[in-house]
């Protein structure tokens, strides 16, 4: 009868008024914070140069941004709720169930390139050189990959280019060392072949090429000369001073009094014995520093030869004097002398038909 109890229910009802409409406003706000959010996560998603996609285990986009749009050339209304297969080309779909399982399975950011063989099916049929990288992403529902492609043809393209410089680059170094082997080969032959001796000095004055010419003239054999003063091997002990004050002014200038001529010297041998042999010598520039290549003829023979050759013509003029009637002794006379002028390397002297 007092209205205690209808007091208590009006007050209950405000309060429960109350409550609820503080629960509304912070709904309400919560709801705005979370469009405020959603906004500038869609603001971001957009405005990224890379393309982005949300794809659910099934392989189903749930999201596609302005660049998704950009690359494959579709509407993004075009992409919801499709397959991701519908943006890969055929020879590819087999294998991309299984990445997509793998990666569900153990959910693990991963960038894919394939060593830039990875492609992007287009609306219109043409494919682009992509990138791709996967992270996970999970809700209380469900789990999600978030695709990020990148368009990969200029980095394709750098990257084809630096391939093919490199692979001629490799070319050109197969081709050179192929040569150079090539021409190596050619030098062994040609040297090995050599009838003559020859020989490299370096600035050093240290022996660093020695055929086997050189070899069977002086009686030494390479890895025992290789690497040592060479006047120490084949210059005769009284020649040996004039070698080296001349070797020093070579060094300095690459002249010399015997550079760019044939000349005639003695050389040793290993046993002691000294020999006439016929030097020619060159230079080259290795380095900025003067080397000498000495050509080595034993002429032995040659000179024996001219000494039988003089006492022959000696023997000759006696002949010519004293035996004016001896025509036949003197026809076989010639003819040695003849075949000694050929033996020396010159030419017959004598016309024994006339």
């Amino acid at each position: 009868k007092d209205g205690t109890r209808r007091l208590r229910y009006v007050e209950n009802t405000l309060l429960t008024v109350a409550k609820t409409a503080a629960v509304v406003i912070q709904y309400h706000m919560a709801r705005k914070k979370i469009l405020i959010n959603e906004q500038k996560f869609e603001l971001v998603l957009e405005s990224s140069p890379d393309g982005i996609m949300f794809v659910d285990e099934n392989g189903r986009i749930l999201f596609a941004n302005r660049q998704i749009e950009r690359l494959f050339g579709y509407q993004r209304r075009e992409l919801l709720n499709q397959n991701v297969e519908m943006l890969i080309p055929k020879r590819f779909v087999a294998r991309h169930p299984r990445y997509l399982t793998n990666f569900f399975k153990d959910p693990q950011r991963k960038v894919i390139n394939d060593n830039f063989n990875l492609w992007g099916l287009c609306k219109d049929g043409s494919e682009i050189a992509i990138e791709a990288a996967l992270s996970p992403a999970r809700t209380e529902e469900r789990n999600y990959a978030i695709v990020s492609v990148r368009d990969n043809n200029e980095r394709r393209q750098l990257q084809m280019e630096l391939k093919a410089h490199r692979e001629h680059l490799e070319e050109l170094v197969t081709e050179r060392g192929r040569k150079l082997q090539e021409s190596e080969a050619q030098l062994r032959a040609i040297t090995s072949s050599a009838q003559s001796g020859i020989i490299m000095i370096n600035s050093e004055g240290l022996i660093s090429f020695w055929n086997e010419a050189a070899a069977k003239c002086f009686g030494w054999q390479a890895d025992e000369v290789l690497n040592k003063a060479v006047q120490n091997f084949i210059i005769p002990s009284r020649y040996r001073g004039e070698h080296l004050q001349g070797f020093k002014k070579f060094i300095e200038t690459g002249a010399g009094k015997n550079v760019g001529k044939i000349v005639d010297v003695f050389g040793l041998r290993r046993g002691g014995e000294e020999f006439p042999l016929e030097l020619a010598i060159s230079v080259v520039k290795i380095k900025n520093k003067w080397h000498a290549i000495a050509i080595i003829t034993d002429i032995t023979s040659r000179k024996e030869a001219e000494k039988e050759l003089r006492r022959r013509m000696n023997d000759l003029e006696k002949f010519n004097r004293l035996a004016v009637g001896r025509e036949l002794a003197m026809i076989g006379l010639k003819k040695e002398i003849n075949d000694l002028l050929v033996k020396a390397g010159g030419k017959e002297r004598y016309n024994i038909e006339n």
